[in-house]
């Protein structure tokens, strides 16, 4: 599944699959909690270390980050509805991201960020980009899950106060290739590109 941008067109910046495609607080499997105690030690003795509150504060902190994540993708959903998007380029915006990590965003105050392309199947202007920028050819690829993108070539997008963006870590695409791991943060833009300001800094030595 290719990613792609609001008119359905594929970006280049590599095939992004998330964990899941349906909202709600189900979509994230179940994480373990605390650590593994052998079975000598009593409740009592787990209150005393303060662990069973800790795992208490955890597990709420955890409900806490679904219901987030499962409001912001489920407005998000709605407002790429209404843009016209069809479903399947929907679900390839959103399952980029590391679906808990999704928000959208309303930029508070002008901010610039990295957009990674090759000139051949990612251009410069595009909806993908992120504020992270790694020293290596590999480390980029790696942490951006770049599948069709060679990211030989950067430059700045200038995103203008009040935009509506999606924010969010990078899905891993490790069935696509085990390199891929994601984890990066990464800045879906939405809207008409013109609106966003893109400029060529850096051409990568081959």
């Amino acid at each position: 599944m290719m990613r792609r941008d609001l008119h359905g067109k594929l970006d280049g910046d590599g095939i992004k699959m998330g964990q899941a495609v349906e909202t709600g607080v189900s979509f994230i499997a179940p994480l373990v909690i605390g650590k593994v105690m052998t079975p000598s030690v009593a409740p009592q003795s787990l209150r005393s270390l303060g662990v069973l509150e800790n795992t208490k504060i955890s597990t709420a902190q955890i409900a806490l980050e679904r219901q987030t994540a499962a409001q912001n993708i489920k407005e998000a959903r709605n407002l790429l509805r209404n843009a016209g998007i069809p479903r399947e380029a929907r679900n390839e915006i959103i399952n980029s991201f590391d679906l808990k990590t999704f928000r959208i965003e309303r930029v508070s105050s002008t901010r610039r960020e990295f957009r990674v392309f090759d000139d051949f199947s990612a251009k410069l202007k595009g909806r993908y980009v992120s504020p992270d920028l790694f020293s290596s050819q590999t480390e980029t690829i790696t942490n951006l899950a770049l599948l069709k993108n060679s990211a030989t070539r950067f430059g700045t997008v200038t995103i203008p106060e009040s935009s509506i963006v999606f924010t969010g870590k990078v899905a891993p695409q490790v069935r696509f290739s085990p390199g891929l791991t994601g984890g990066a943060k990464q800045t879906f833009l939405t809207g008409d590109l013109e609106n966003y300001n893109f400029k060529e800094i850096y051409v990568r030595n081959k």
